[in-house]
């Protein structure tokens, strides 16, 4: 329970509560923190993990890729767990502080062990940290309100996003450089994210005099909430969370399988139009860099929308919460659907090379990998190595028998080789194969309309979720809006791993795999459409005794 000295129920005044600013700024690094450890883990894993005797041991993409969408789909399910405790025993408040520093000692832990121990114990501190304050977050800047500034919630939601944006903008860019600079590492780019998030801590901490402390109410009139009006209220939103899933299980993949694919695309940006830049000026992100388009467009289009092509649709018809969510589905299917237009070329612009070796007492390993066209300005002698592909595995030695396999486009290639000692395989490319990958230009398309998406979706549906909880069960019907992700992920986990084949194939491959999603998203979209037209809009508020109600 919150402390006598603290106010329990919101002011009646139209002003601004004193206490947002000390939200958003803790928001601001808490997801710095979260985004740039999230940023930076499909390439760890699939480049930097290594064993407790240092040698390399690191994942295949898809186990990569199943991975990250565990560690996520378990982060929002622990979401319930801060909830339940916020709303029934606890506080928001307590809750809040307690939890951030099970997070800032998960953040501790990946940035002084780089094993796949000390990443499994990172994660799951940061999975019981992270979730468990998600809920608890977004319901106590919605506490902070009464029943005469009300009208305020829209816009501080929005800054709220635009703070979670800015702070994994900034992450995004900087913990990728960090990881790939020999200067710094995994250690640092690990460890500034905890930094960030013990400073979160610090300034929630400051703002604990300002804020409104709603109390919990006991797990009497905690249970009370799911019955009557309130429950029947609840049943309804619940229907409508369902169809979140399909948005979060494509909007999350933005860590994994966008970030494959942008590390086959040519990411150089040419810069010799700019003043005083030499003929050869260009700069060249990395494929986890690229993430950071999507809080740098955020910034930008949630001004656009909220003062320019929100209040033009209303003026054609009424642009209620639920109709932003819907046309927020079929964008989403559309930026899925240009992901898998640029696969297709990706495919078009590489080689899949197979190398099937078997050792003198008939004991066979078989790696693949793609080979990409080199592109403008490369030398096409330069031979590209598919890397020691039996490393910690076994040495085929002496006696050991080799056999490639080439599929997609093998005119590629002039030439092949290998070293049969060390098992390398180098092949030298067609001179007719310059300039074949598709720029990364494309991708930020993708990016541009998924996050038209997300904030025609994630945004309304974080200000809905939080009008239409009664006002007992905020919390914790805030996590049952973000356990929405923790399904998405692990419907996405689950696809990964089903489609994985046992000689390591893929039964959706190339833009297969994109496209089944895009189907996915669009059904989801088409169905939402027929349930969001018959649901009926009940808010609830607090107010000074907390029962303020309105309906629309």
């Amino acid at each position: 329970m919150a402390s006598k000295s603290y106010l329990t129920a919101p002011t009646e005044t139209d002003k601004m509560p004193g206490g947002i600013p000390y939200i958003v700024g803790n928001e601001a690094a808490e997801r710095f923190s979260f985004y740039g450890m999230k940023a930076i883990l499909f390439v760890f894993m699939t480049k930097y993990l290594v064993n407790h005797a240092g040698v390399s041991d690191v994942m295949s993409d898809a186990e990569a890729t199943t991975y990250i969408h565990t560690f996520v789909a378990a982060t929002y399910f622990c979401s319930i767990i801060g909830g339940f405790f916020s709303d029934a025993f606890f506080g928001k408040y307590q809750i809040i502080m307690a939890l951030s520093v099970v997070y800032c000692l998960g953040h501790l832990v990946l940035a002084i062990d780089d094993t796949r121990i000390g990443l499994l114990c990172g994660l799951l501190l940061i999975v019981l940290g992270a979730g468990g304050i998600k809920p608890c977050v977004s319901a106590h800047v919605g506490d902070q309100f009464g029943s005469k500034n009300q009208y305020l919630l829209p816009r501080v939601f929005a800054w709220f996003y635009f703070s979670i944006n800015f702070g994994a903008f900034l992450s995004t860019l900087l913990t990728p450089y960090f990881l790939k600079d020999p200067r710094f590492g995994p250690h640092v780019a690990f460890g500034v994210p905890g930094v960030l998030m013990f400073l979160a801590t610090v300034v929630f901490w400051m703002g604990r005099s300002k804020f409104i402390h709603v109390p919990a109410r006991g797990l009497a009139t905690f249970t009370k909430s799911f019955q009557g009006e309130s429950g029947r209220s609840l049943a309804h939103l619940c229907l409508i969370f369902l169809f979140l899933i399909t948005f979060w299980s494509l909007f999350d993949q933005t860590a994994s399988r966008w970030v494959e694919q942008a590390g086959k695309m040519d990411k150089r940006f040419d810069l010799s139009w700019l003043p005083f830049a030499s003929e050869s000026s260009s700069i060249e992100p990395t494929e986890s860099q690229i993430q950071a388009a999507n809080p740098a467009l955020i910034l930008i289009l949630i001004p656009l929308f909220s003062y320019g092509l929100y209040p033009l649709l209303n003026r054609l018809f009424g642009l209620t919460a639920l109709r932003k969510i819907g046309i927020g589905f079929f964008v989403t299917a559309a930026a899925f659907a240009v992901s898998a237009f640029i696969e297709t070329a990706v495919q078009q612009s590489s080689s899949q090379v197979a190398i099937l070796a078997t050792a003198a007492d008939g004991t066979t390993q078989r790696k693949q990998s793609d080979f990409l066209a080199p592109r403008t300005g490369e030398d096409l002698s330069t031979v590209r190595d598919l890397g020691a592909l039996f490393a910690n595995e076994f040495a085929p030695g002496s006696g050991a028998s080799y056999a490639i396999e080439r599929n997609s486009n093998p005119a590629l290639f002039d030439q092949f080789s290998i070293d049969p000692q060390k098992g390398v395989v180098t092949a030298e490319f067609r001179s007719d194969t310059v300039d074949r990958l598709p720029h990364i230009g494309w991708q930020l398309l993708a990016y541009v309309i998924l996050t038209s998406a997300e904030i025609m979706v994630s945004i309304t549906a974080l200000e809905f979720a939080y009008t239409q909880a009664p006002n007992e069960a905020k919390s914790i019907v805030m996590s049952l809006y973000l356990l929405t992700v923790f399904f998405g992920n692990l419907f996405t986990a689950g696809v990964n791993l089903f489609i994985q084949n046992s000689d390591g194939t893929s039964k959706l491959a190339g833009a297969d795999y994109y496209w089944f999603f895009t189907g996915a998203m669009f059904i989801t979209a088409v169905l939402f459409v027929g349930v969001a037209s018959k649901y009926r809009v009940r808010s609830y508020i607090q107010g000074p005794q907390n029962v303020d109600i309105t309906e629309a």
